[in-house]
């Protein structure tokens, strides 16, 4: 299956899948707000991602028709400068509500502060749309990064809120380092690592 890296002309296509995708992630449900502003807090969230987050500055790769996408941070580069933290003020008012935004804004802190110090490749978001699960597609689509990393000797992380994403990692060769428990409701949230493959 045949992957390319993302482009600024593939970031709408990509902000509208990733939408699509996450929908029914329930970290990402009880994150943003789910009531008649819903639509326009998820493309709030996700503009800022794509547009401001991943392109700019990260290794994103897609399908030819951006019906997969995987966006990569490379090392050093997952948090975000500070300049760029205050530009997101609005982005996660209009995206979160004001309504236990603060409780939001320490959950977010409690995952960010588990992550990892040594450099890595952060994978912030694998996305396919659902028709096209089961084809290979994820595992294409993170391929060239793994690889990458491999070359490097650099480690991989990401963190996933869905029970049934972590066998599809582990046969990448990420291991659950951490669980944690998030909001009111106490969602799960893994945090996964991969060690890089000597060649």
């Amino acid at each position: 299956m045949k992957v390319r890296l993302a482009t600024k002309a593939d970031a709408e296509a990509i902000k509208n899948l990733m939408i699509k995708v996450f929908r029914d992630d329930p970290l990402m449900i009880w994150f943003l707000l789910q009531d008649r502003r819903q639509d326009a807090a998820s493309e709030a969230f996700y503009d800022f991602m794509v547009k401001d987050y991943c392109l700019p500055d990260g290794l994103c790769w897609v399908t030819e028709d951006v019906s997969g996408a995987a966006l990569w941070m490379p090392p050093g580069q997952w948090e975000l400068p500070p300049i760029k933290q205050l530009s997101m003020i609005g982005v996660i008012v209009r995206s979160f509500g004001w309504q236990k935004l603060m409780l939001k804004f320490r959950e977010r802190q409690k995952i960010d502060s588990c992550h990892p110090k040594e450099p890595h490749y952060y994978l912030s978001g694998l996305g396919v749309s659902e028709e096209l699960r089961g084809q290979g597609m994820g595992s294409a689509l993170i391929k060239p990064m793994l690889d990458r990393s491999d070359q490097e000797g650099v480690g991989c992380y990401l963190e996933t809120s869905l029970e049934r994403n972590l066998n599809f990692y582990q046969r990448h060769g990420f291991a659950v380092t951490q669980q944690l428990s998030i909001g009111p409701d106490e969602l799960p949230v893994w945090l996964m690592w991969r060690d890089p493959r000597s060649s």
